[in-house]
């Protein structure tokens, strides 16, 4: 667990802007609607800031390679954290409006 903290790191400041993003668009778009049009940009810009971090540093794959993690496993698990801290984000918004 401690690595994927650490390999979340990198992209903690774009996701966590991202997150913010969504949440202020959900709000100005309450309905169901709102939901899916946040959910997917949060999916598109997820790959984008991936596609990012896979072509400008590539290297620092290798720490983790060493510590007998795959990309998938990197990825998978950067995304299950992230779209739980939005969901629980979207969650709290749609309960504080109500």
């Amino acid at each position: 667990m401690k690595t994927l903290v650490a390999f979340y790191q990198n992209f903690v400041w774009p996701l966590n802007l991202l997150n913010v993003t969504c949440c202020i668009v959900f709000t100005y778009v309450p309905t169901l609607t709102g939901i899916v049009y946040t959910f997917w940009m949060k999916v598109i810009a997820m790959a984008m800031i991936g596609i990012y971090f896979e072509i400008f540093h590539s290297r620092q794959f290798l720490f983790f390679y060493n510590l007998g993690f795959s990309k998938r496993a990197l990825y998978t698990g950067v995304v299950v954290f992230d779209l739980a801290i939005w969901a629980s984000l979207s969650s709290i918004l749609i309960l504080a409006t109500r």
